[in-house]
């Protein structure tokens, strides 16, 4: 029997955020009364105390019998099941396992990195096989995984190259770790044909094992899938894992003729490789894309292509080509409110300079439509900037002018990872405004859907709240143990 059961406190909480948008746009009353109020018209008439327990929003429990049992109490009946599941049902499991259980427990980073490698996540898959390692040292086949999946990113030496080492020193007896092993000296160093011979002692069907033929097949699907999630997580504001993968499909770029390299991917690589840090590699990559495509642009695309260099150029302290860049970018698209966002982030992060980068964000901020998800985004970086100054007052003004404009909240009952920076902003403003609540629900939101984000100390989820946001998981056992998931977040790649 599948129960859905939510935190009271959650739901009072989503209530009252909806009641306080519709009533404050058409009156004007204290939050504070208003607040009051509806939660006790919360409390009183929607949700009466016989029908809510007081458990954690889409948390793990188990069902017996009616009797509500805390998933840590008996999650290795699930355990036994892992095999049954589906890859994203696994990488939920595990990660409640490791998070909350037993982060020790390496079989469960073991199933994740497979599951993860098997879902085309590789620089996931690399951090569980790691961590695995580091937990089992002698343990071949954990080596053996790791260095598969340098093998299909086609990082051979001497990642690959050691991990095949390691696995084939702890076990001389299994024809995969010799074969893959093969393979990765064949692409990168000497003695591929030694060490394919072993294989093939041990199996004979590796006499066929066609390097090339199995090269081309691994580079396809992982340029696509990379490419992909590159992008993905660059919208989302991931821009660690978007610089990771943007970095593996530069690696296996082998079809340039057939890959069409256009404004969306080059903007996306290089702002992700700019809000990692990575500065000069994005210098490089705007400055062969403007030598090579720069007349395929329009002249607002182009300006922005100019405007990235110049935050790649004032990162790496090139000043006279920032300027240069700058100025491209400004006389080329003189009303693109993109060009003076970018500019006012320049400002603001590089340089510190908070005059300039307000002036730069008003700018933009009057080029663009109001209703225009930009709008909102940029209108709360301002904000936050007022608030680092101690302005608290245009701050508040910001934040309240821009929640009120809004006609409905986020759903936090289906939550799309598509949506993660408007969850950001909104929690954003409700910490300018003071509601806690609210911005806490909305920034741990965020943080699962993207743990680099940066978010305020006090709201930093524990190790519960981390989790809250994982597919809801109900288990009824009867005669066998039945598992069914409601996976409405975290789709993405299924």
């Amino acid at each position: 029997m599948i129960l859905l059961i939510y935190t009271k406190d959650i739901v009072y909480t989503y209530i009252i955020a909806k009641l306080e948008v519709l009533f404050m746009k058409k009156y004007i009353i204290n939050s504070f009364t208003f607040t009051i109020i509806s939660f006790l018209f919360a409390e009183i008439i929607l949700l009466p105390n016989i029908l809510y327990e007081a458990i954690p929003y889409q948390s793990y429990k188990l069902i017996n019998n009616k009797e509500i049992l805390p998933f840590e109490k008996v999650w290795y009946d699930v355990w036994k099941n892992i095999d049954n599941l589906t890859i994203r049902e696994q990488i939920a499991i595990t990660t409640y396992i490791v998070n909350y259980i037993n982060p020790d427990f390496t079989p469960a980073y073991i199933v994740r990195g497979d599951a993860y490698f098997t879902n085309k996540d590789y620089i996931e898959a690399l951090q569980d096989y790691t961590t695995a390692i580091e937990q089992q040292p002698n343990n071949a086949e954990i080596y053996y995984k790791r260095g598969l999946t340098y093998n299909y990113l086609k990082d051979f030496y001497p990642t690959a190259i050691n991990d095949f080492k390691q696995a084939t020193d702890l076990n001389n007896n299994i024809a995969n770790f010799w074969a893959e092993y093969s393979y990765a000296l064949k692409f990168s160093h000497y003695g591929a044909d030694e060490m394919l011979a072993k294989a093939i002692a041990i199996n004979p069907q590796y006499k066929n094992f066609n390097y090339n033929e199995l090269e081309q097949q691994r580079t396809t699907i992982v340029y696509s899938s990379a490419l992909e999630k590159a992008l993905f997580y660059s919208y989302i504001g991931n821009y660690f894992l978007a610089d990771k993968y943007f970095e593996i499909v530069n690696r296996l770029n082998y079809l340039p003729k057939q890959v069409n390299i256009n404004y969306n991917y080059i903007i996306n690589m290089m702002k992700s490789a700019i809000l990692s840090g990575h500065f000069e590699n994005a210098f490089y990559t705007g400055k062969h894309f403007l030598s090579t495509n720069s007349n395929n642009l329009n002249n607002d695309k182009l300006a922005e292509v100019y405007m990235w260099e110049a935050f790649a150029c004032a990162g790496i302290y090139k000043e006279d080509l920032f300027v240069q860049y700058k100025n491209l970018a400004l006389n080329l698209s003189p009303k693109n409110p993109q060009v003076y966002w970018i500019l006012g982030n320049i400002y603001w992060k590089i340089y510190d300079d908070t005059s300039n980068a307000i002036d730069n964000y008003q700018k933009a901020l009057n080029l663009m439509p109001k209703e225009n998800l930009d709008y909102f985004i940029l209108s709360m970086e301002l904000a936050q900037i007022y608030k680092n100054l101690g302005d608290i007052t245009k701050a508040y003004a910001i934040a309240y002018n821009m929640i009120i404009s809004q006609k409905e909240l986020p759903n936090i009952e289906n939550i799309n990872p598509l949506d993660t920076p408007i969850y950001l902003t909104y929690a954003k403003a409700y910490d300018i405004l003071g509601n806690t609540q609210l911005a806490k629900i909305y920034y741990q939101i965020a943080f699962n859907l993207n743990p680099n984000i940066d978010i305020p100390e006090k709201y930093y989820p524990n190790k519960v709240e981390k989790l809250q946001y994982l597919p809801s998981i109900i288990i009824d056992i009867n005669d066998t143990t039945a598992i069914e998931l409601k996976t409405n977040i975290f789709n993405y790649g299924t």
